[in-house]
């Protein structure tokens, strides 16, 4: 009995300090599912919000699964922000309570649909969808993320009409910053010596599609590849005089490595999923524009 006394107080403790509990802060609480969502909603809301962000660091969106206490912390949440393409969010949408709202932020996004198969030449499928997974990844694109902002725009807005001038102002000022970046990278990799970059997971569609790029997805889903996969798509990067190789440390198989050298290709390491996107995606574009 001594001990059951012990374990209560000490379990609540862990709970509140992982859920983030409203009761230790005086502002208002908004979620996400991923850390380039948390960036946008900062900019937009304003240091009034805290921002909760549903995945974990390292953690991989595409198979994660939340835990009981991250989905207990989104009932503090107001509105949650999800991206509406990622497995898990379906399961926290089924589980909110009627206090917080679901919002998707997608609305405005032009899909990208099978890439996500074992076809390499898939990735601007916009054609016929019918049983082809969606491209998840729209936030690696400035149509992607403008999506989202204009999204959380007019949440805010209806949630918390009396704060609509300063919600509007913050969005204005990172819709320029965000248009800026995107013009000085279009005339960074409108000059690009190459085309083409390879990919172990098709993670840059979007941004592809954008830059008018051509992104080569050299993994298979889920698995190493055999010797006889792994020479045919060095073979197939070769010939495409691919430069650039990205991946995802922890998330994309160590195969990566292996099949870069043997394509003679530079691998860089990429992190989609940062809260810091912009330097991502300006760090993704420097490396396709870099002199080969």
């Amino acid at each position: 009995m001594q001990s059951a006394k012990y374990i209560l107080p000490v379990f609540c403790a862990l709970t509140l300090a992982s859920c983030g509990n409203k009761r230790d802060s005086d502002k208002q609480i908004l979620a996400v599912s991923i850390e380039p969502q948390r960036q946008i909603l900062e900019q937009i809301a304003g240091p009034s919000f805290e921002v909760m962000t549903v995945l974990g660091k390292g953690a991989d969106p595409e198979t994660f699964d939340p835990s009981t206490s991250q989905r207990v912390a989104l009932e503090d949440a107001d509105i949650y922000f999800a991206t509406d393409v990622l497995p898990f969010e379906d399961k926290l949408r089924n589980t909110l309570t009627e206090h917080t709202r679901y919002v998707p932020t997608s609305g405005n996004v032009h899909l990208i649909y099978g890439t996500h198969s074992h076809d390499h030449h898939s990735d601007h499928n916009d054609g016929d969808t019918a049983g082809k997974a969606v491209d998840p990844h729209y936030w690696s694109s400035f149509e992607g993320v403008g999506s989202i902002a204009t999204s959380m725009l007019d949440a805010l807005i209806d949630k918390y009409p009396d704060l609509e001038t300063e919600f509007r102002d913050r969005y204005s000022q990172f819709i320029h910053t965000t248009d800026s970046l995107k013009e000085r990278l279009s005339e960074q990799l409108a000059s690009a010596d190459y085309r083409t970059f390879a990919v172990w997971h098709p993670s840059l569609s979007y941004f592809a599609r954008e830059f008018s790029l051509e992104q080569l997805p050299l993994g298979v889903e889920g698995k190493d590849m055999s010797a006889k996969a792994l020479a045919e798509a060095i073979d197939h990067a070769r010939a495409d005089s691919v430069k650039v190789f990205f991946f995802q440390p922890g998330i994309d198989s160590r195969q990566a490595e292996v099949m870069n050298e043997g394509i003679g290709s530079k691998l860089v390491a990429v992190n989609l999923l940062d809260y810091n996107w912009q330097e991502q995606l300006k760090y993704i574009a420097d490396e396709i524009a870099r002199p080969q």
